[in-house]
């Protein structure tokens, strides 16, 4: 656990690393290679996860840059920038930052990025699965953001954001919107955070939707979530639950709740764990399609070292479309 801690704190030092040092460049790798067997689908196979790589640098006292470019296939092997990143110091509550960058929704999504070997699970939580690999919730957005933390011995921290939002790219808006996101989270006792996180939007006519086809009118989208995350003693506890609402524009309003819960236990280097994940759509939602799904993990993680573990999971899923599955999955996964 405290191996594991350490290459964590290292990873969070890349997203918001401390004040003080000038022109300093720090580089990070992770990568991992799995194995699946599973009685629907693809069967056995073998394959290669996210290479991902980080390029830290604090430019000056005050400016610091982070990078974050994913090496991953789907159908080719194409290359995504996943993070940039301009940050400006202006007080040490007070950080502006600029580009691409992970929304500011939940905990798990702001905790864990593209480096598979430091999440507690093999995969992202449903709820928190990327964009192009199918993913509900906006993990993603451009724009400017204002955060802090670790503020006044209540060890509280805030975060707002303007973004493009839902349908745009990383270089331009497809309309006039802007997202906002919002994001608060408390200490209030060691080992234990609690956050809530809130994100408005309103997506224009035309954008793709998870049906299949084209929103006919504009659409406002609002996500609130909340989360608890509690780790001391060995035990490892993490939850998460968002209402995803969403209104045509002379519609009515669906909500999607949708919720997981992870709990671990350390025993030295092996971290036996259990999580569970559930969406239920709206029924008539304009945008999500009507597949309500759920899945239960059970795992086992072992740390080799500072650096690389294993982990093994058995998983039994059920989805309105694909019916229940069972799935065994081991992953190699290492990061310096």
């Amino acid at each position: 656990m405290r191996r594991k801690s350490l290459l964590l704190f290292w990873y969070l030092m890349v997203a918001a690393p401390p004040s003080g040092a000038a022109q300093e460049t720090t580089i990070g790798v992770f990568s991992d290679v799995t194995f699946a067997a599973a009685d629907k689908g693809v069967g056995t196979s073998f394959g290669l996860g996210q290479y991902s790589v980080f390029i830290n640098s604090r430019i000056s006292d005050r400016v610091i840059f982070l990078g974050e470019v994913v090496f991953e296939y789907h159908s080719a092997w194409v290359v995504d920038v996943e993070r940039i990143v301009l940050t400006y110091e202006a007080h040490q509550y007070a950080l502006i930052s600029v580009g691409t960058a992970h929304t500011g929704l939940g905990y798990w999504n702001t905790a864990y990025h593209h480096g598979a070997m430091l999440q507690p699970t093999i995969q992202r939580p449903t709820l928190f699965v990327f964009e192009d690999e199918g993913g509900v919730l906006p993990i993603h957005n451009t724009g400017i953001k204002v955060h802090g933390d670790f503020i006044t011995s209540a060890r509280f921290g805030y975060s707002v954001m303007i973004g493009n939002g839902i349908g745009s790219t990383p270089t331009s808006d497809n309309d006039d919107f802007k997202s906002i996101t919002l994001g608060l989270k408390v200490r209030p006792a060691e080992g234990l955070l609690l956050t809530v996180s809130a994100y408005f939007d309103r997506v224009s006519a035309g954008v793709g939707t998870f049906n299949g086809d084209v929103l006919a009118t504009d659409m406002t989208q609002q996500i609130l979530g909340a989360a608890l995350v509690y780790r001391r003693q060995g035990l490892e506890l993490i939850s998460e639950v968002h209402r995803i609402s969403n209104k045509p524009v002379g519609g009515n309003t669906t909500a999607t709740p949708a919720f997981y819960g992870y709990v671990g236990y350390e025993m030295g280097n092996l971290i036996p764990y259990l999580r569970y994940d559930r969406i239920d759509f709206a029924a008539g939602d304009p945008y999500f399609a009507p597949n309500d799904n759920s899945s239960v993990i059970f795992g086992v993680r072992y740390n080799i070292d500072f650096g690389a573990n294993v982990k093994f999971e058995y998983r039994r899923t059920n989805s309105d479309v694909a019916g229940a599955g069972n799935q065994f999955v081991g992953q190699f996964g290492v990061g310096f």
